[in-house]
Parts: structure tokens; sequence; C-alpha cells
């Protein structure tokens, strides 16, 4: 938290006393001299600090480091001074209806209605004006119960209320000095102006008196309401009510004593990483050696309500509290202001370090005030209780993160009653943002952030989020000053951009979300927003901060509010131009670096402190210091001042008790608090008398005057004032002793002796000062005879030690004998406090009184005897009183004449009473006691000797607060040491009298009432935490402290409060108060199934006191566990996580794959389980089989899992065959023990790509030499799971071979087949071979990117082959033609061996006509007729001879030569043929007559002219050269000139996989169309239904989109028909037609191209 590694010097606290009025808690002298209790002070004296290098900082070890931090504090020590000048008072009386001078001039106007001038007599109420500024004639008149003081109206004048006997307590005002002037008061005076004369209010406030009792609260707003109140409220110090007619109303309850001030109120509102860094907690977390983090500090926040569930303030939050809230809601269900302002201040940042808050290990107390349903916030209740609970909670620190929406600058009701409760309560700091201007008109701050009392914190920038950057006042802060001229803010803090906790309920929200982190329900758990609201925030946890640090190293158990304040604004830093203070930051910055670890360049600053002494008016106080200046002065005086007057003019100061603080220089400079110009102070000037906080602050003067400087604090008027002071310089103690005389340094063992009465004398002294003092003389005289009691040297006395000398002496005269001790009278030793410097406190002179013997008084022994002796008859004055059992104690007195006559004796005696801590008189006991005596005076006595010179009697004492009526809860009469002064005297001659000093012993009573609360049936779930309560009422008779500790007989973790402590202690409670401790025990979470339900762990609390060693109290607690029924699953595949509860990644399987996935249901809970697991696939094709301890389940199955274990189920599952690539299965694994318990794994299997064929190949294929094809088939499978497109090829084979596929599928379906042809033709003449070469077959299936190969190879063979080849001779086509009746006609036919076998066999020759049957006539012959061992590729020429007779028929006629042998037809060849015409036929050709054939050839020119024509028209199609070759064939361009280049080029590029320029399909195309031959043998015809595969269709598609698969140039040799194999069914749904396009046909295409290749275009132009 700062620069810890850099600090010189140590926290310190050094004591001394100072000759002041010590608070009633503080140490009491007198008990510290009877007990002779010796206290070490400690105490250092220092020379100026040096800087300290780095490198000898850093070699320090943590516990130096931490001893050098703590000596840079040290408690200042200081002495008296007196006689002080204090203020003038005006002598006017200033009240909100106007001012006057009582005396001279008349009251403030008031209608009718609101006068009274008997009003005193009613509510006994009066005005008082005092002369002086000194108030404490005033507060003793109230402490001896003449009067009541209401209200302090400032200038000297109060409101008072007369007690029960009014007239004496006139008579007392009347007669003193100090009264200037005291009257009625007016009815209407107790009201606002406002009210009376303005406007309508329907919310007004109300100030109650303060001398309402028990129950007075409860019965005054049930009053408010019979006044007309619709709904009414009150707690001390203030109550509130909602009205309809405020001006009928304040008629009413103007004439209500109970009610000293009422005013209009306005509605309250909420005001709206970077913190820590800018206000230094950065800094000192960095380079800290000590932790500051808030631990140990309880924080309250009264705001919208608090998301207690956020995981920044886990486990720290004691409660949320709703008693003072609008509604019971502790949620903070709207804005989310609350949590946002919480978090500021202690959030840990366990979702994002970056919103870490400021204290982030402290604990917080809520308290609830917004009304959920609609969003009003407001208060039931006033400040004083919410605080005082508060307090009674631990809390030392109260946030407050909004004001008034009105009232603005003004000293409210509200105002007031914070100041009270500081005043009471001085150990709590609020604190309060001074509200956000959001553009209204007034800009002034709100109440209560105008108490004198609470910090005041204005916001400053931060730079977050492009806002203006750190170091200014933002714009929206609200100023100063107050209505009466007060400094506020007093502080400013970073608030702009505040990036904290969201509440996770909060509907509305009223930030940004900011941060990382997420609630349950998605939202953000931060959020950024800007406003006083979190300034007001960030400054309580810096107030945290320093009050942990002053409690943990400077050990101060119990720091005064004022002290934490003063030491906040000592650290503040100018923003900007110094110019502090203003009323936009009042004292600037808050920096806790500058607070805790002051330097000035290298320099480490001193830091010395003074808490909680009392000034007197008139009465100052001195501290030396030795100071060099040039590092700078800052010093802060603040203190806790008394609730200021509402009846006052807003504009009139509201401060009580006026202190000054003064700075003076060794050279007699001297400088006024609070007198500033440009951010530093300055000479001259006047005192303060507005504000209860004041600084002095030097810049660093280099060369200024060092040595010896003082501070000094004046108390300038009011009454006995507490104060903090902090000074921070490089400064050390000037170390001198201080002798001081106290109250009890003369003490007499009888307090009335009388004369010749031989009693004890004992004197003592102390050295309250920083150093040792030496030997020093000392006596005792008695100054009426003039002489010397006792005298002595002591050798001296060690700091804070007391010495006491003891003696015996009587007195031989009557009357006043004043003893005068005097210390040190050679004068030798140098004291910060003698008769040289300071307040000479080495004298002390009190009187006593020595009477006559006469009468005397004479306390009874417990026997009833009457003690004779001097020292008997003082033991007997001692009473013990038995509180146990009484509440009334009776002292038997007895009265004696020792004179010489009869005599009537008085008897006058005190009530009990009890010495002022401090000074030497007596006060009223805290409890009320009421007196009697058994037979009233005067009485009648014998002379002494006769039978009736003496008298019993029995002084009885009740005190009225005890009450032992209930054994449960007795209320004991208060501890302590009380006092009764007995007086006898001659009523005939009152200075004979005798007086004795009672003194009653009330032993402490330690007594407690232990209440334990919610224990029955205490259980909880393994992993949560049980709570009970140990509630602690103190029933004894003293302020008690309590602790309690804890353990559990099975180690578990507990937490008592809000500590992570198993042992704590109470809060100190006062007589009749309790607190309610709760107890958490945390039963661990289920390990292994243990803890098992119902095992029960045993707690034991013991409750002891500090105070009282016999107490310890004992309680046994038995916590169950509950039975958790818990359990999670995991599903894993292969090994590896899938994921609990989620939907998690997809699992990919092939088709037809088993998968298992094991899935565990791990029981985490305490108890057996039994569950169902159900397996849900949302396709329930699949096979799914469930196994459990090897039994099959069919996807159910019921299981038990014992407590701490675990159970595997093995989930099979088989993906059906058919599925296909990206189909897949969702399968949610439940398992459920109910309808409404259960947990889902969910999984989703997907089936994954698979592209994948299977080719099966013959080994070899036998080919035959001839025109028809020889076959082998391939089976191609697709079993992978996509569709695969493909494509077919085959290696290069030799020339004159003929290779090509008959029916090559393009595409196949997952898990299809088909069936593939190849067929060969050898070249002719290829000789028989077994293996003429070996070809490979390939496919390549193809899906998007994805492609597989496969290959198949296999040999080549040529088996033996018969073939012959006939052919005509010459140029004539139809040698035959035209044959002379009668005549002959011959022709040649080649018979040529094409085989690879010699030829032998019979050549026949017959006519035959159209229907095939032989004709006769025509004596047809071939030579020669047969033939004999004709070799492959020899020739043979035949000669046809027709002779036709004169009958024959003209024809035509087909002339049929077959070659064949045994084996069957070798070869045939088919001519036409037939006769000559009839002679004088000159028709066409002599068949037909000449007119038919004029006919024909007419015909025949016109059909030549219309073709000729059309082909001119087409001549440029025609030579594009497209049916050359496929577009987009994958060895082709894609355009028309590339195509015809690719065909031309007869090279082969090296990634081709077909040779030559001719591609598969053009050789399918061919195969396909080998239907045409030029062969004389016909074909068989196709069916007309159904185009041979391969060939395309007639007519071409468009250019750029033509099909692919275009046949080549046919081969010039003419080949007989291939028949195509058989079309298998897949084959034919392969031709279906594909749908025609929603536009219709694709341009330019016919109806015939889209039946053959529409899905082509489908496949290219539509995704």
């Amino acid at each position: 938290m700062s620069k810890l590694s850099s600090i010189d010097g140590c926290f310190q606290k050094a004591c001394g006393f100072a000759v002041t009025m010590q608070k009633e808690n503080q140490v009491i002298l007198a008990i510290i001299l009877l007990l002779g209790v010796t206290s070490t002070p400690y105490l250092f004296d220092h020379a100026n600090n040096p800087p300290l290098s780095k490198e000898i900082i850093e070699s320090n070890s943590d516990s130096e480091q931490l001893s050098i931090a703590a000596e840079n504090w040290h408690q200042a020590s200081s002495y008296i001074i007196h006689d002080q000048e204090t203020r003038t008072l005006s002598g006017m009386l200033n009240l909100a209806h106007g001012s006057f001078d009582p005396l001279t001039t008349d009251s403030p106007y008031l209608p009718e209605s609101f006068i009274s001038s008997e009003d005193y007599l009613s509510t006994g109420m009066m005005f008082v004006q005092l002369n002086d500024y000194d108030f404490d004639w005033l507060f003793e008149l109230q402490d001896k119960s003449f009067l009541q003081v209401l209200d302090n109206l400032g200038d000297g004048n109060f409101i008072i209320r007369l007690e029960q006997n009014q007239q004496i307590t006139i008579d007392v005002l009347a007669t003193s000095d100090e009264v200037r002037w005291f009257g009625n008061i007016h009815p209407g005076y107790r009201i606002h102006p406002s009210i009376i004369y303005e406007s309508n209010y329907q919310s007004l406030s109300l100030i109650p008196s303060n001398d309402l009792g028990y129950g007075g609260y409860e019965s005054l707003a049930l009053s408010l309401t019979n006044y007309g109140a619709t709904d009414a409220w009150c707690g001390y110090t203030t109550c509130q009510v909602t009205v309809e007619n405020s001006l009928d109303f304040a008629n009413l309850v103007s004439q209500d004593g109970r009610i000293i001030w009422t005013e209009p109120v306005s509605e309250m509102v909420v005001h709206n990483a970077v913190a820590r860094a800018i206000t230094g907690v950065a800094n000192v977390d960095l380079s800290g050696t000590f932790t500051l983090d808030g631990s140990g500090e309880m924080l309250a926040i009264a705001d919208t309500g608090l998301d207690r569930d956020h995981p920044d303030i886990s486990g720290r939050v004691a409660a949320v509290y709703t008693q003072f809230g609008l509604d019971t809601s502790p949620a903070d269900t709207n804005g989310g202001h609350g949590t946002h302002v919480t978090l500021t201040a202690v959030g840990d940042g366990s979702g994002d370090t970056s919103s870490k808050g400021i204290a982030p290990s402290a604990g917080v107390t809520m308290y609830a005030l917004e009304h959920d349903p609609t969003g009003v916030f407001g208060r039931q209740g006033s400040i004083y209780d919410l605080l005082l609970d508060a307090k009674q909670k631990t809390a030392r620190i109260a946030i407050n993160a909004w004001g008034l929406n009105g009232n603005f600058g003004e000293y409210t009701a509200d105002s007031r009653s914070v100041d009270q409760f500081v005043h009471d309560e001085s150990t709590l700091l609020p604190i309060f943002s001074v509200g956000d201007t959001n553009g209204q008109g007034n800009t002034l701050i709100t109440a209560p952030a105008t108490a004198k009392n609470v910090l005041s914190v204005g916001v400053s920038t931060t730079g977050s989020l492009g806002t203006t950057p750190e170091g200014s006042v933002d714009s929206n802060s609200r100023v100063g000053f107050t209505l009466d001229g007060r400094i506020k803010p007093d502080v400013v803090a970073p608030g702009v951009e505040i990036c904290s906790g969201r509440a996770e309920e909060a509907k509305t929200p009223i930030g940004f979300a900011c941060g990382t982190g997420v609630h349950g329900d998605g939202d953000s758990l931060y959020m950024s927003v800007s406003g006083t609201s979190q300034s007001a925030s960030v400054a309580g946890g810096l107030a945290a901060l320093t009050r942990e640090f002053i409690r943990e190293q400077v050990n101060i158990v119990s720091p005064s509010a004022s002290l934490i304040k003063a030491a906040m604004i000592n650290g503040a830093e100018d923003l900007g131009t110094p110019d502090v203070p203003n009323q936009n930051e009042g004292w600037g910055q808050l920096n806790l670096e500058n607070t805790v670890m002051p330097t000035e360049g290298s320099t480490m600053l001193s830091t010395y402190f003074d808490d909680g002494k009392v000034l007197q008016p008139s009465f100052g106080l001195v501290y030396e210091l030795d100071m060099d200046p040039s590092h700078g002065i800052d010093i802060t005086l603040a203190w806790n001042d008394d609730a200021g007057s509402a009846n006052s003019p807003q504009a009139d100061a509201k401060l009580v008790n006026d202190l000054d603080l003064l700075l003076i220089a060794p050279n007699g400079d001297t400088w006024l608090g609070n007198n500033f110009a440009s951010g530093f102070s300055v000479t001259g000037g006047t005192a303060d008398t507005l504000n209860n906080v004041e600084r002095i602050s030097l810049a660093p003067q280099i060369g200024s005057t060092s040595g010896q400087w003082l501070v000094q604090i004046l108390h300038r008027g009011g009454s006995n004032q507490d104060f903090s002071i902090v000074m921070t310089a490089d400064a050390s103690l000037i170390s001198r002793p201080d002798l001081v005389t106290f109250p009890e340094s003369i003490y007499l063992s009888s307090e009335s002796p009388l004369q010749n009465d031989i009693f004890s004398l004992r004197v003592s002294w102390m050295n309250q000062g920083t150093a040792s003092a030496s030997g020093f003389h000392w006596i005792l005289e008695d100054v009426t005879e003039g002489s010397i009691l006792m005298e002595g040297d002591s050798q001296g006395v060690s700091s804070s030690q007391i010495q006491s000398e003891i003696t015996t002496r009587s007195f031989s005269t009557t009357g006043i004998h004043t003893l005068k001790l005097s210390l040190d009278t050679n004068n030798v030793l140098d004291e910060m406090n003698d008769e040289s410097s300071g307040v000479n406190n080495n004298i002390i002179q009190i009187d006593i009184e020595v009477t006559a013997l006469g009468v005397r008084v004479v306390p009874l022994n417990a026997d009833g005897s009457v003690p004779t002796l001097e020292e008997d008859r003082q033991q007997a004055a001692i009473k013990n009183f038995d509180v146990r059992n009484e509440t009334t104690i009776n002292v038997p007195i007895t009265i004696m004449n020792e004179g010489t006559g009869t005599e009537a004796v008085t008897l006058s005696y005190t009530n009990v009473q009890e010495k002022h801590p401090v000074f030497n008189y007596f006060i009223s006991p805290e409890d009320a006691w009421t007196k009697s005596v058994s037979q009233t005076s005067p009485y009648t006595l014998g002379p002494q000797g006769a039978t009736d010179d003496s008298i019993e009697l029995i002084l009885t004492f009740e005190n009225q607060y005890a009450d032992l009526s209930d054994p449960n809860t007795p209320r004991y009469a208060r501890a302590g040491t009380f006092y009764v002064d007995v007086t006898v005297a001659y009523q005939s001659l009152p200075l004979v009298s005798h007086s004795m000093r009672l003194t009653i012993i009330i032993d402490e009573v330690d007594d407690v009432k232990i209440v334990v609360s919610g224990t029955n049936g205490l259980s909880a779930l393994p992993g949560e935490s049980a709570a009970f309560a140990i509630s602690a009422l103190n029933v004894g008779n003293s302020q008690a402290q309590y602790s309690v500790e804890c353990s559990s007989q099975n180690l578990w973790q507990i937490m008592l409060g809000n500590s992570n402590s198993s042992s704590l202690d109470f809060e100190p409670l006062d007589i009749a108060n309790y607190l309610s401790m709760p107890v958490r025990i945390f039963v661990p979470p289920v390990s292994s199934g243990s803890p098992a339900a119902d095992f029960q762990d045993i707690v034991e609390c013991y409750v002891t006191s500090t105070t009282d060693q016999t107490l310890n109290y004992t309680q046994s607690v038995t916590i169950t566990v509950l039975e958790l029924s818990d359990y999670n699953t995991n599903l894993r595949v292969n090994g590896n996580d899938v994921g609990t509860n989620l939907e998690v990644r997809e699992i990919l399987i092939d088709s037809g794959e088993e998968i298992t996935l094991d899935y565990s249901v791990i029981n985490e809970g305490n108890i057996e389980i039994e569950l169902d697991v159900i397996v849900q696939p949302s396709n329930p094709s699949w096979y799914v089989e469930l196994i459990v301890n090897g039994l099959s389940y069919s996807k159910e199955a019921t299981i038990q899992v014992p407590a701490g274990q675990s159970t595997v189920v093995e989930v099979i599952i088989i993906s059906p065959t058919s599925s296909l690539e990206g189909d897949f299965n969702l399968f949610n694994i439940k398992a459920e023990v109910s309808n409404f318990d259960y947990v889902i794994n969910s999984t989703k299997l997907v089936i994954m790509d698979k592209l994948s064929i299977d080719l099966q190949s013959p080994d070899l294929i036998e080919c035959s030499i001839g025109v028809d094809y020889s076959f082998t088939e391939f089976s191609l499978t697709n079993d992978g799971n996509s569709p695969a497109e493909l494509e077919w090829s085959f290696s290069l084979p030799p020339d004159g071979w003929i290779v090509g596929f008959a029916n090559p599928v393009t595409s196949l379906d997952p898990r299809q087949s088909a069936n593939i042809s190849l067929g060969i033709i050898p070249p002719i003449n290829q000789p028989v071979v077994e293996s003429a070469f070996k070809m490979t077959v390939s496919v390549t299936a193809q899906n998007g990117d994805r492609q597989v190969v496969k290959s198949a190879l296999l040999d080549v063979s040529v088996i033996d082959s018969t073939v012959g080849n006939m052919t005509l001779e010459g140029e004539i086509l139809q040698p035959l033609i035209g044959v002379p009746k009668g005549g002959s006609q011959s022709s040649d036919v080649t018979l040529r061996n094409d085989g690879n076998t010699p030829i032998s066999g019979d050549l026949t020759i017959v006519i035959l006509d159209e229907d095939g049957k032989l004709v006769s006539g025509w004596s047809p012959r071939i030579s020669p007729a047969s033939i004999t061992m004709l070799n492959p590729g020899e020739m043979e020429t035949l000669e046809i001879t027709l002779n036709p007779s004169e009958d024959v028929a003209r024809g035509p006629y087909q002339v049929l030569v077959n070659l064949s042998n045994s084996n069957g037809l070798i070869s045939t060849i088919s001519l036409q043929t037939s006769s000559s015409p009839v002679e004088g036929n000159t028709g066409l050709f002599n068949i037909v007559p000449w007119y038919v054939s004029v006919g024909i050839l007419l015909s025949l020119a016109i059909v030549v002219v219309i073709v000729s024509r059309r082909v001119k028209s087409s001549g440029s199609i025609n030579d594009d050269g497209t049916e050359l070759i496929a577009v987009n064939a994958y060895t082709t361009p894609g355009d028309v000139g590339g195509r015809r280049d690719k065909v031309l080029d007869i090279g082969m590029a090296s990634d081709d996989m077909t040779s030559g320029e001719v591609s598969q399909d053009e050789i399918a195309a061919a195969l396909a169309q080998s239907i045409g031959s030029q062969f004389s043998q016909p074909a068989p015809p196709a069916p007309s239904a159904i185009l041979p595969l391969g060939m395309p269709p007639a007519g071409m598609p468009p250019v750029n989109q033509i099909p692919q698969g275009m046949p080549p140039l046919l081969p010039q040799k003419s080949l007989p028909n291939l028949p195509p194999p058989p079309i298998t069914p897949r084959q034919a749904n392969q031709s279906t037609i594909a749908p025609l396009p929603a536009t219709g046909l694709p341009p330019g295409w016919t109806m015939e191209q889209w039946n053959a290749y529409g899905h082509m275009w489908i496949k290219k132009n539509q995704p």
C-alpha cells in the first residue's frame, strides 16, 4: 500500500498525561494510585529523519521494515495552559424566525395561534442566555438535576427544560451571575417559518427532546398520529411524519413539550481499479511489507440492498438488515446501486482483479432502504438509531451514498442527528456523499453531508473510458460551502466510471457492463457507474484501511472517528493549482500513501498524533516539537462537536465548542488554523469560529527557522471537548519530565476529621513527561497553621510512574485547614509544566474541615456494635452492597452526644454520589438512587453518659434501576465505588458538627445471560454451512467483555461473526445490552462419500469473560449432515473426455462403424443413488446397446451407484451401413433419478466424409482378330458414403490396336455397383500370343475437392483367328449391274487373309431376290471354287461370272459369295446385279422409261440446289472444329479454337491419361457409332426408343455448353457393327431424364439434347 520500503522510523505510541479532563472510560488515577500500578509507556526520542537510501531500505528484513514503518507515528505529549481568552458573546438570540437582543428589543413576530406566554408551565422549556462562553456552569446544574439542556442555539444561548421543582431552578437562574437572560419560549419558535407562512408540506422532520425516557419515542409516535399524521415514526434524535395539512399539524405539535423543532424535509435519493491507483492504495499494495486490506474492519452501508451472492463479497457479508427500510426485501432488485457501492469499497476482485475494491478483506453490514416494487428510497427510523445499530454490529465506518433531494446546504434534523450520534459514540465515522448536480439549478451539497462530524466526500475525475483526466473535481459534484459557511465537502475521491459489482437481480442496472466474468444468467458481474456515491464508497474503503493501519501498526485499539478523519484529511492532496480549502474539493483528494507514509522528496516525515484528550473552556494544550520546516508542515485538528441547533437560522454558525489551532515558530511567527492563501497557511488573519476541522499547512521552505516549534490548541468557549490532532513534519519530540499532582495527591483516611483524632495521611505524584525525572525536594504544608506536615527528597521518578509517601497526623484546632503539596521546590528539574513554563502542575491545595468534639456520627459494625477506634470506624464506614440479592442497602449508624448538656441534633446526608473521573468533586451516578432515614431529625440527645446520649438510625438507599423480579434477566445496581456524606450538628450551634463519609462498594457482577438460538435440528448439506447464534446479554452491573471460542470434534471449519476465526471477542457490552454472535459451521464437501448422511459433528462453544475468570459457559451443539443426492456424469470416447452436461463437439464415424462411448456416473453425494441411464437418439434406426457390469440392455438401464463411487455404462452404437456422408444422429444420454432430477449429456455422431471405390478386374483378356470387339468386364462398387463422379482411362495400346469402353458409367451413388465392358480389336494378322501387352485400366472417383483413383492391370492375349476379307477390285462400285440377258459378265474380287492362321475352304456363289430366295436362270460361277492354305496376309483373286438367260427378270438381285469350311463361314461379300433392259428402253440407266427418268432428274436437280444453299449458309459452323473433341473434356480447353488446336496437336502431355488426340469419351462414342458400317453385311437395327450408349443425340448443344463425349472422326476403315453390352437396371436408371429448370430449356438446347445431357447442365450451372 505505499512506499513502505523507503520509510524511516516506526509507528509508536508515546504516553504522557496532561492535566486535562479525560473521558470516563479512560484511566482513573485514583485506582492506579491505590493499586500501585506502574504503566510502562512506549516512549522514544527521535532526531530529525534523514533520507534513507534505497539500498539500505531493501536490505532490511520484513520485521525491520515493519518496525521502521511504525516508528514514524508517535503519540504527541503536551502541557496544559489556562486562563486563555474565550470568545465574546454578542448578546443576540438568533432564531430561525429572526434575531433579537432579549434585553433591548422585542422578539420576532408570530401569529397569535403560535403564542403562549406561559408555555414553560406546561412544557418546562425556557431560553437561557449566558454571559460568558463557558458552559460548564450550566451543565453542572444539569448534573445536579436542576434542569436539562435540550438545545445549544449558539452564541451562549440554550433551550432548557426545568425539572420538577421549577421555581427553585428559576430562582437559581435569576440569582446567578452566569446568566444574562432567561425567558419563556413561544410554541411558534419551535416551528420552521416556512411551515407557518409559506407552503403546505407533506413530509416533516421533527427533533424530539433528549430527555425522553424508555418507551418515550413509541408514545410520541402515537401522539403524532393523533395530531393528524398519516404516517409517523420516531427514533432517537429524529421523528418523521407524513401529513395532509402541515399548518394544522404544526399548531398542535408546537404545544407538545417533547418536540423542540419541526421543519420540512425532502425525500431521500441515492447519489450516483482506477480509484485504487489514484488514491495511493496500489502503491501501498506494491511496496508494503504489511498488508492493508481492511481485515478486521466492519463497514456499515445503508443503501438500496445487496446481492449477497456476488463472488466478490463471498463470506464477508455479516447480514443485510431491513428494519430501517421501506420493505423487508434485502435484495438489490432495481438499479443495483447498493451492490455497486458495496463492492467499490470491499470487493475482492474474484471475478476480475481489475475491479478490486479498496478494502477487499473488510466485512460489511448492509441496511437495505429501498422499496423494491417502486424503487422509492427512504428510511424508517432515525439516523442515530441506524448508526447505533451498526455500531452494535461492530461497524466503525458507515458509508452513506445518499442524501436529501432538497434542503441544499442546510443543517437539517438529519444532520443534527448524525452529529449527536458521533458526539455520543465517538468511535464510528459516518461518511456521506455530497450529491450530484445532474443539471439541477441548486449546486450546494445535500444533507446529511452538511453535518459537522461526518466526512463529506465529493467526486474527482479518473480519466477512465475517455472521461476527463484524473486530477480535477468532476463537474457533477455538488459544491460547498454550507449555508453557515463551513468548509464542505471535506475531501474528494475518485468516482468517475468506477467498474465494480453489478447485482444479478438488478432489473434496470444503472451502469454499463465492464470487466470480465458473468453471473449465472449470463449478465456481466460488473458495471461502470459514476458519481459521488462511488467516491463516498472509495472514501469508506480508505477509512477502513486507515483505521486498520492505526489499530494494527500504531496499536490504538479503538481510535476515535475524529482521529481517522484528521489523518485522512491531513494526507489529502491539493488538485490542480494550489487553492485549498475551496468549495469544490474541500481539503483535496484523499491519498492513503500520504496519510500513512508521508514523504517530502526522499525524506520520510514523522507523524505525531494525540487522541481523546479533553479540554475545558479557556484551557489549552501545547505540543513542543523540534522541527525542520524545510520539508513542510501539515497539521490537522478535528473534534466531534456537540450537535448544533436546529432552531437557529441556517446562516448562523452551528459550531458549539470552539477550538483554535495555532503554530508558533521559534522566531515568534504565528499561523492560525484555516487561514490559507494559494493552498498554504499564512500568518495573520482571524481565528476560525465555524469549522470543527482546522488545518495548518506550510510549504517546504529551504532555510526556514529550525528549532523548537509550538503547536497550541485553545478552547475558546463552549463545554468540555475532546479532540484529535495529527501533525506531519520532519520533527522529533522534545523529551522532558513533567511532575504532576492530581486530586488524590493528598489523601486523608478521614474526610472530616475531628479535633485531635489521629488519621492516616498519604501524598502522591506522577511523572507524566516523556523523560525520567531525577531527584527533587517536596513539601506538604498546613497553610492554615503555617506548619510542615511532611517533607522529603525523591530519588527520581521514571516516566509515567507514581510515587507515594504515608504518615499519621492529627489536627489540634478546628475549622478549615488548607493543605498544600509542592513538588520540586528548588526548581531543579526542566519540566514541560512548572512555574517556568506551561501550567504549574507541581502544586495542589485542598481544604479539610476539622470539627470540635460535641457530637459524633459513627457507622455500626456488621454485628451492630459501635466501633471505638478511629481505624475501626473508618472500616465500618465502608459498606459492601450485595446487589445479587438486594436493590436496597441499609446502613445503620449511631449519633452520639459527647457534650455536657442535652442538645437537639440535626442530621443531613447526601444521596449516593460518585467521584468525577478526573476532577476532585462528586457527580451523580448513572443509576438513579433514592434515600431515606428511619427517623427524621432533629433528635434530642442527653449529655454524654446518660442513657439517651445516642440514637441508632438506619439510612436506606435504593437503586431505582435495579430490578431482581426476573431471575433470568436481573438488573443489578451498577458497579463502582459510591459515597454518601453524613453530617450531624447541634441545631443551636451548627459549628459543633461532625461529618462522616460512607463508602458503598458495589463489586462487579460479571453475570451474563447466554442464549443459544437456532440449534434445534441444526443441519447442513455437505459443502454448505449451518449457523446458530450465541447471544450474550450483560446482566452484570458493569461494562463487560466476553469471548467466544468454538471447536469442532471433527475439526470442521467454524466462523464466528464475520471473521474467519473460531474465537472472537464480543464488543464491550454495557449493562443490559446484548449482542448476538453468529456461529457458522461449514460441513466439508463430500469426498469419497464422506461425510455420510446423518453423520453428526459436535461443536463445543465456550463463553468466557476477561473481567470474570470464573465465567465459563459451555454449549454443545450437534450438527447433522443432510442427505446429499448429488451426482455428475462424464462421457468419454477412446479415453478422451467428450464433456459433462454440455453440447459437445461432433464425433465422426464411418458408415456401418461400431463405436463405444464410456458413460461414467459419479456419485458425488453421501448416499447411494439409483438412477436410470437412458439413451435417446434422434434417429432410432441406429443400433444402440448398453453394457452394465457385463449385462446387456437396450437403450435404458437402471444402475445403483454407492456414495463416493462411480459406475461406467458402455454405450455401443453402430451406424447403418447405408448411412451417407453428413448423416448424423444426436444422442441424449440421460442419467435420471426422477422427472425433476436428471443430467443430460449430448453428443452428435456424424458420418464422416468417405470417398471410396472398389474395382474388380480379370487378369487376362483374350482377343480375336476380326471386325468384332473382344470384351472383358470390370465390376466397380462405390463402397464409400459419398456420391462419386467417375472418369475412366486406360494405358496406351500398341499401334493398330483399337480399345474402348462400351458403357462407361460417369457416376455412382454410395453402395451402388456397375459393370463396365472394355472392347479390344487387334490389328490384322496379329500373331497368336499369350501376352501381346499389359494394359492398365484406371477409374478416378471425385467428390468436390476429394478424389480416389483405382487401377487394374491385365494381360492382353491374341488367340487363333480365321479372318478372310473379300473386296471388289477396280473403281466401279457395282460392276454387275445391267448384265445382258443371254450374255455373260465377270468381275474380280480379292480375297485377303487378315487372320493369323492359313485359310482353306470352299467358295460358293448364289443369286438371291429381295426375300432372300434363290433366283434361277443366272448361272453364276466363281473361280477358283476353293482356297487351299492361303497364309495370313496373302491374297487370292476370285473371278465372278454371271450368265443370265433371256427370260430372267431384271432384278435387282443380290450376288452372295461365301468362303466357308467345315468350321463355318470364313468370309462373305454381297454385290448387286440386274439384267439389261429390253431393247429400245432409253430410260434412266436403261432401267426405267425415259419420261420417268426425266422426272427423277428434275427432282434430283431441285434437291441439289437446296442442299447447296444450306451448306453455304452453314459453312462457318462446319469449319469451327467442334466435332473434333468435346467441350470440357479433361484434356481439352473450353473454347472452340482451343479445342481445334488441341486436336491438331498430336503430341501428348506428361499427365495425359490417354494416347493421341482421341479421348476415351470419343472412343466410346465411336464404338457406339460402329452401328454404321461400309461392310456389306447389314447391321441389326437398334431399338428406336433407346440411343446406343456413348452415342450423342442429333444436333449440337450451344457453344461452350457442349456436353462431354462428342465422337471423333470415324476411322477410315469401315468396321462392322459392335453391339453394346446388355443394359443393367442401374444403367437404365442413369439415363433417366433430368427435370427441366424452372426457366425451361437452356438457350440453344433441344429436347433431345436435354434428355441425354440435361443432368450435366444441372450439375454445372445449379449448386
